[in-house]
């Protein structure tokens, strides 16, 4: 088996090149680590479902370094919808909007929405401005707890991770999960570290 590749933060450039080779890695996020990959690679993305043992029908989220990142995936958005992100990005804050490209059947599994965050932490946005969007998802098996430290994970999956980039243990409360796919309401799906209330915008 090979050795696993363990990365500092500070060698972004690698980091950047490997994930443009279409490779996954463990990376720290605003909240906890993440499985990611380019979220334009099709053949990554699906590495990330089986290397988590996930279901199929379950989408990722994806991140972007800006709000006008969503236009590159063809994600409309109102000037209400807009002015929100602007007053609420970034932050640990995953929005849920209409997406229903047939291109990106792969991300949205048929779901016809996708979850995207600007994520609050600088050198992570320093990473996708080299990449573009993100694929995210927790570090673990599907069902399990999320790993916090790169020396567990390696444990769990080895070099069936193509790198790791260690940033010390990471805990902290899950982002919060809203929607605002439809009529303009906000929809609560998950109450995290901000607190969110359901209305119209």
């Amino acid at each position: 088996m090979k050795k696993p590749v363990v990365f500092q933060q500070e060698n972004l450039p690698q980091i950047a090149e490997k994930i443009l080779k279409g490779q996954v890695g463990m990376i720290p996020s605003d909240t906890l680590y993440g499985f990611s990959c380019d979220a334009l690679n099709i053949g990554a993305v699906e590495k990330i479902y089986s290397l988590k043992k996930r279901e199929t029908t379950k989408p990722f989220i994806v991140l972007i370094d800006k709000i006008d990142s969503l236009s590159n995936l063809n994600i409309v958005i109102s000037e209400k919808q807009k002015m929100f992100l602007q007053n609420n990005w970034p932050n640990p804050l995953t929005v849920v909007l209409n997406c229903p490209e047939e291109n990106l059947t792969y991300i949205h599994r048929k779901k016809n929405s996708i979850g995207f965050r600007l994520p609050n932490n600088e050198w992570l946005r320093k990473l996708l401005k080299q990449t573009g969007p993100l694929i995210s998802t927790t570090v673990n098996l599907a069902g399990e707890p999320p790993i916090n430290t790169v020396e567990e994970a390696i444990k769990e999956f080895g070099s069936n991770v193509d790198f790791y980039v260690d940033a010390g243990p990471l805990e902290s409360p899950p982002s919060t999960v809203i929607s605002l796919a439809g009529d303009g309401t906000i929809k609560v799906h998950r109450q995290g570290i901000i607190n969110v209330k359901e209305n119209y915008i």
